[in-house]
């Protein structure tokens, strides 16, 4: 979530205690719980707080973030299963999407993961196109590709949460 209010210049992410700030307040904000801490990341070795947000708090989170830090009114919409043209209309319309998925591991266990749309492509490989989504997942610099057309049978669920309103 922190890195869609950057994507909307909700603060200076430049600066760290803005960062910081920001990172603190969003967590407050949307209930986040705090798992604990691991060493890992960027940089290795650094500290990194883990923790789990309910969705359906993810669009409500940034509108109120927006208009606390700015005085700007925004809405979200949450799409269940959206479909690739969905997210693509969003990133073309300079929307800021977050992803939310959610996959079986082999214990039979659901654990799920939200991650920032950055940008769609589509591709082919002999007679066959696939469709993508670039994402930035928080956890490096390098954006990260996912193939939209192959679903995996691991998959238990997904949804987008798009963030409407006036360019900041």
């Amino acid at each position: 979530m922190t890195t869609m209010a950057s994507s909307l210049r909700l603060f200076d992410d430049w600066k760290n205690d803005e960062l910081k700030g920001a990172y603190n307040r969003i967590w407050a904000l949307s209930g986040t719980t705090n798992d604990g801490a691991r060493r890992e990341g960027i940089l290795k070795g650094s500290l990194i707080q883990y923790g789990t947000t309910p969705t359906n708090k993810i669009g409500s989170t940034i509108v109120n973030f927006a208009r606390e830090k700015k005085k700007i009114n925004l809405s979200y919409n949450t799409r269940k299963s959206p479909t690739f043209i969905s997210l693509q209309t969003d990133i073309k319309n300079k929307r800021a999407v977050a992803y939310s998925y959610w996959v079986k591991n082999k214990k039979g266990q659901v654990n799920g993961h939200t991650v920032f749309v950055q940008g769609t492509m589509t591709g082919k490989k002999g007679n066959a196109t696939h469709n993508f989504i670039v994402l930035a997942d928080g956890w490096g610099y390098d954006a990260r590709y996912m193939n939209y057309s192959t679903i995996p049978q691991t998959l238990n669920g997904s949804e987008a949460t798009a963030i409407y309103g006036k360019a900041v």
